[in-house]
């Protein structure tokens, strides 16, 4: 019996990488929508006062988190491992075996919430999902520094393009070492 399309594009792995790169793509644009988000809003004709690194922040980070998801399945794939049916990016990272620092792991799962609900809406399907949402971004994107006396909290840029991109980079890297392996 001959293998149909939908079987085919499950069991290779450059499908589910083409449609990590896509995402990738896509967070892309959308980062250089908001860094350059007076052109943007008045070429789309959003109105005075409309900001697109506001509007498109959980955005940008639902694609970026999309297209981690899609790189570690095409790892998963490539090792001829079942797909698992989760958005979480830990447990993808643990199906592929491989391991990241803890800062790296806590940006995967702030990614995952995003993936989740809030790149598509304003609160998830349970409020101990939010709670877990906002501690994991007090974790992974803000650092703790003191200043005299007093313990601030900074931003760190954890979510920035040049901040995903290399680890996007290298699990790429790592993907097309395993298809060769193969």
């Amino acid at each position: 019996m001959i293998k149909g399309v939908y079987e085919r594009r499950q069991e290779a792995p450059l499908w589910w990488y083409n449609k990590s790169s896509d995402l990738h793509a896509s967070a892309g644009a959308v980062w250089i929508a908001m860094q350059n988000e007076h052109v943007f809003s008045k070429q789309l004709d959003l109105g005075s006062g409309f900001s697109m690194s506001v509007a498109c922040w959980p955005v940008y980070q639902m694609l970026y988190g999309m297209s981690f998801e899609l790189i570690l399945k095409a790892i998963i794939v490539a090792k001829k491992l079942p797909v698992p049916h989760t958005h979480d990016l830990s447990k993808l990272l643990n199906k592929t075996e491989l391991s990241f620092d803890d800062k790296t792991v806590k940006v995967l799962e702030v990614l995952s919430g995003s993936i989740v609900w809030d790149g598509r809406y304003p609160v998830p399907k349970r409020e101990e999902d939010m709670n877990e949402y906002y501690r994991n971004i007090e974790a992974a994107l803000y650092d703790k520094v003191l200043l005299g006396k007093l313990h601030i909290k900074k931003p760190n840029g954890a979510l920035d393009w040049n901040r995903l991109d290399p680890l996007w980079h290298q699990l790429t890297n790592i993907f097309f070492e395993q298809i060769n392996v193969t």
